[in-house]
Order: structure tokens, then C-alpha cells, then sequence
């Protein structure tokens, strides 16, 4: 009934990694007396003269401004936020005293576990015909933790990868041969505390992405100091490449002319958040006097008092559905011109097209109209920030033309310029074009009206109830109001 004995071969194999692996965490943390309030002595862990940003004047005697000098160098219990108190105590207290470098040394473990497979078949079903298939997996996770509360992530990356191949050969001179691919890698980072605690709404935060897994510590950001959080995560990426390639081998003489095509769909799904749980900087410049900026503040003093220099958050999720179609033909002769001259020649020409998002979400920025606008894929609409959705021209799906001119001539030769055939030349000539990253294009969704990112910055000499200053209590305004101020990414013209 069946008779493999000679025509059909497999393989299968299974390798599994179990890592362990120790690291020294060094921080420079603020001690007890500076989360209190306390820098009066100075040139100690950072410590510097600080000035208090609520008696913030011009300067009467000249230009800029000037600030009163906080009694003791220290900020009043009555001053400190409960945000600074909250952030504060995601750290470890010191257990190294130092004036200078870091204060807090711990041991940490961190895992790297994977299983991984493949397995192959070739069967030939007689001389001319024959049949491959293959199989490949890989699921690994990693940690990287973090001494700080709630400070690590995670890692969780999946793949899966099939592939098909037909052999027909018609003559000696004459191969066919058809492949087949599908190739699924998936790719999750999670920060630690994700589905567990809402800290936004715990530290009052507005305004930001209340989907729990995003939930986590904010970013802070402090000059001198070792920082906590992270503006990204969590990131999920899925995609699923297809893949066809066809050739046809044939020798006639002293050519061997090898001719084919390739098609490829890759769909992107991509979720890769930024600053859903906010992201602030603290770096002494709201405690410093104005008059003295690099000798004075104290970041730390900044913190407590809830005023960043700069904030950033989203209150949307920057998610993107994307499908991209590539093209790609060719032909080439290695021509046999004598027994020590071989000359290659060949062509390509490939078109890739432009990635497009299922439900539209990428905007293009149109720099030439009047104060700028948003120019929505796969529609005739605009995005003016005030205004909302108006009319605006056509927009393709890929919001630009694709490049339909990518001819890639290749020569080579090799010469064997003596008899004794130890001596060989070789040299070549190509033009290649590479694709479109998709890590440029993703950005692109990250735009009104789909998604949203918040980008503000104090002025440094502002007071600190001025409106031009930041304060946490207040962050973040809603979306779409002026005071929002979304960032903007924007492709360049010769993308």
C-alpha cells in the first residue's frame, strides 16, 4: 500500500532552555532626610541650595527673574504632595552611605526560559517529483526585574513558521520549483504591575488610559537620581508574513538562465503604547534660582512639590491593523563565454507597496496648509486641531503613491586569469532596494483624531502657580482641548 523505503525522510528535533541568571542592581536613591524635605546638607547625595518657585518675580534689578531662598533649605511638610510621598516610596531605602554614586546595591535573578521545535518531511514521489514540508516553533519568556516597586517587565515571544516546497524536474536542463512559506512571530512586553493597580487614578492623574493593562507606576524622571517606570509598554505585536516564490532553472549550452517571482503579504498587528501611564521629569529647574540655575536645585525638591519640568501622556490606545503587498521578478544568465571567463547577468524589478491600515487610522501631516493639518488614509477628510474632522482631498490608503521604479540591474564576473586554476577574480555590480520599516509606518496611528500623545513642557522661570508652569495635580488636559497639545509624527517628503 505504501512504500517509503528510500523516498521518504523526516527529522524532528526538540531543544529546551532553562536560564538562571544573577545581576547586581546599583541605584542612586534619594535618602530618608531628602524624601522628607530635608537638603540642608549640602554637597551631600546631590544636595544644593533650593529656592522656593512660589515667590517667582521679575528681577528688579535686570533681566529674568528671581526667587526667595526656602528657610533651612528645606521644603515644608505642608508643601509636599501626596504624589511625591506615593512615587517616593516605590523606592528601596539606601543601604550604603555615601556622599557621592550610588547608595542602594541589591542581588537580583532574572529568567530567560524557551522550548523549541522543528520538524521535516521530504518525500520523492519518483524521479521527477518530489515534496517538502517543515514546521518550526518557538516560545520563550524572559524577566527583567527591577528593584524599584513595580519598576521591571516582561517578555513573552511566540513564533511559528511553516514552509512548502515542490520539485518538478521536466529534463537534466530543466527545474521547477514552487515554495511556500508562513511565518507568525508574536511579541508581548508587559511592565510589571499590568491588570494589578491603577496608580493613575491612586496618584490622580487625569486623563490617561484606564485599560488595566496598561496599569503600572508612572515614569519619573530624576536628574541625579536613578529614575523608575517606563513611557512604553505594553507592546503586542502580531504579524503573519505569506510568502510565494516561484523559479524555473534552465541550462542551454552555456547559459544557465534562472528565472522567477516572488509575492509576499505581511499583515501587522500592532499595539505599542507610549506614556499611558504618564511620564514626568523632574531636574531641579523649578527649585533653582533663576539668577544661578547651574549651582542651585535640587530635583528631588521638584518632585515634592509636583512641579516637572516636562509631562507626557495618552489617553488612547495607539493600536494599528496594517496589510503590505510586495512584488518582486527577476531573470539571470551565468554565461560560460570560455573555459576561465564566467560573466552573471541579471534584473530584478520589485514593487512594494504601501502598507495600509484596515480601519484607515494612519494620518499623513500636511505641512503646506495654513497652521497644518491631518489628512486621513482612504478618505477625503482633515483633522484641524479646533475645527475636528472637515474636508479635505483625497488621501490614498498608504497616504502616498507607491514607488513603481525599483529596476535592479546585477553584473558579475569571475576570471581565472591563469592556467593553473589556484588564481581567481571576482567582482560584481547591484542595485538593491530595501523596504519600508514597519516601525517608521506604526508610528503614523499615533495621530488625532485615532490616537493621541501629549507632549508639555514648563517654562523653567515660571512661578509655581503660574499657567506656565506644570503641576501634576492638574495633568493631563483632555483630548482635543487646546491645552493638549498632541505631538504629531509625520513622515518625511521622500518617504
Amino acid at each position: 500500500l505504501y512504500r517509503g523505503r528510500d523516498r521518504t525522510f523526516f527529522f524532528i528535533n526538540y531543544e529546551g532552555t532553562r536560564v538562571r541568571r544573577g545581576k547586581t542592581a546599583q541605584l542612586n536613591v534619594p535618602t530618608a532626610d531628602q524624601r522628607n524635605g530635608d537638603f540642608s546638607q549640602l554637597n551631600f547625595r546631590g544636595n544644593r541650595p533650593i529656592y522656593d518657585p512660589a515667590t517667582t518675580r521679575p528681577n528688579p534689578a535686570g533681566g529674568g527673574a528671581i526667587r526667595d531662598a526656602f528657610p533651612g533649605n528645606r521644603v515644608p511638610g505642608g508643601r509636599v504632595t501626596e504624589f511625591s510621598r506615593l512615587t517616593l516610596g516605590l523606592y528601596p531605602a539606601p543601604n550604603r552611605d555615601t556622599a557621592t554614586g550610588n547608595n542602594f546595591v541589591a542581588g537580583l535573578s532574572d529568567i530567560s526560559d524557551n522550548n523549541q521545535g522543528m520538524a521535516r518531511i521530504d518525500h520523492r514521489f519518483n524521479d521527477a517529483n518530489s515534496l517538502w514540508f517543515r514546521y518550526s516553533s518557538f516560545d520563550g519568556v524572559a524577566s527583567n526585574k527591577s528593584p524599584i516597586d513595580q519598576g521591571g517587565s516582561s517578555t513573552d515571544n511566540r513564533a511559528h513558521n511553516m514552509g512548502l516546497g515542490y520539485l518538478r524536474i521536466f529534463r537534466a536542463d530543466t527545474l521547477y520549483e514552487l515554495r511556500l512559506g508562513y511565518n507568525r512571530p508574536t511579541y508581548l512586553i508587559l511592565q510589571d504591575g499590568a491588570f494589578q493597580k491603577d496608580y493613575a487614578s491612586v496618584l490622580g492623574i487625569k486623563n490617561l488610559l484606564r485599560d488595566p493593562i496598561g496599569w503600572g507606576v508612572p515614569q519619573i524622571g530624576l536628574s541625579g537620581f536613578s529614575g523608575t517606570g517606563s513611557d512604553t509598554n505594553p507592546t503586542t505585536q502580531v504579524s503573519n508574513v505569506y510568502q510565494l516564490i516561484n523559479h524555473l532553472s534552465v541550462i542551454r549550452g552555456a547559459h544557465s538562465v534562472k528565472l522567477g517571482g516572488e509575492g509576499r503579504k505581511t499583515n501587522y498587528n500592532d499595539r505599542s503604547e507610549r506614556f499611558v501611564r504618564g511620564s514626568f521629569s523632574f531636574q531641579g529647574a523649578m527649585t533653582a534660582d533663576p539668577q544661578r540655575r547651574s549651582a542651585t536645585g535640587v530635583s528631588v525638591a521638584d518632585l515634592l512639590l509636583g512641579l516637572p519640568l516636562t509631562a507626557s501622556g495618552s489617553a488612547t490606545s495607539l493600536a494599528a491593523n496594517m496589510n503590505g503587498f510586495s512584488y518582486g521578478f527577476f531573470a539571470q544568465d551565468d554565461w560560460k563565454i570560455g573555459q576561465r571567463l564566467t560573466l552573471n547577468l541579471g534584473l530584478r524589478y520589485e514593487i512594494n507597496l504601501r502598507y495600509t491600515d484596515v480601519q484607515n487610522r494612519l494620518t499623513l501631516f500636511d505641512g503646506d496648509f495654513p497652521g497644518g493639518r491631518l489628512l486621513l488614509s482612504g478618505t477625503s477628510r482633515a483633522y484641524i486641531p479646533g475645527q475636528g474632522l472637515v474636508d479635505g482631498p483625497a488621501t490614498p490608503r498608504g497616504l502616498l503613491p507607491a514607488d513603481r521604479n525599483n529596476w535592479a540591474p546585477r553584473v558579475g564576473l569571475a576570471f581565472r586569469p591563469f592556467r593553473d586554476n589556484r588564481t581567481a577574480l571576482r567582482m560584481g555590480y547591484g542595485i538593491f532596494y530595501s523596504m519600508i520599516q514597519l516601525e517608521d509606518v506604526r508610528s503614523f496611528v499615533r495621530n488625532p483624531p485615532f490616537g493621541e500623545v501629549i507632549s508639555l513642557r514648563a517654562d523653567q522661570d515660571a512661578g509655581a502657580s503660574s499657567p506656565d508652569a506644570l503641576r501634576v495635580a492638574e495633568l493631563f488636559p483632555a483630548q482635543g482641548t487646546p491645552a493638549a497639545r498632541p505631538d504629531v509624527y509625520a513622515p518625511a517628503k521622500s518617504y
